[in-house]
């Protein structure tokens, strides 16, 4: 009766080496992915190559870059696009502005301007 005993008691020892590996082999594939997605995000594939402007006809495409203070090669993470839009903003002719990430690696600046509703003439 007792090698009946330890033979399940050497049955459950084996299923809980078994059971300890299975997490390992978890948690070490899970701290992988974390690092390669770390070292993707970082990686230059999300630099900015390409701004687009969209909506645009009285201000030209350079003001709207220069306001935006967004610059090809930065990180299309690291651009801060509520700021891009608030400056953009700032210009008489600009109505409604929205800045997004167009990933890997443009943004697009999609421009409203206001309509001229009086003119006025000087002689």
């Amino acid at each position: 009766m007792g090698s009946v005993v330890s033979l399940a008691e050497e049955k459950k020892k084996r299923r809980r080496r078994a059971g300890s590996f299975a997490w390992l082999w978890t948690v070490l594939l899970l701290i992988a992915a974390l690092a390669l997605g770390f070292g993707l995000a970082q990686s230059s594939i999300f630099n900015i190559r390409a701004i687009e402007v969209t909506g645009i006809s009285h201000i030209t495409r350079e003001d709207v870059l220069n306001l935006s203070g967004l610059n090809p090669g930065e990180h299309i993470y690291a651009a801060n696009l509520d700021k891009a839009e608030n400056m953009i903003a700032t210009n008489l002719w600009v109505e409604q502005v929205e800045v997004k990430r167009k990933l890997p690696s443009t943004v697009v600046i999609n421009v409203q301007e206001r309509v001229p509703s009086a003119a006025i003439t000087t002689k």
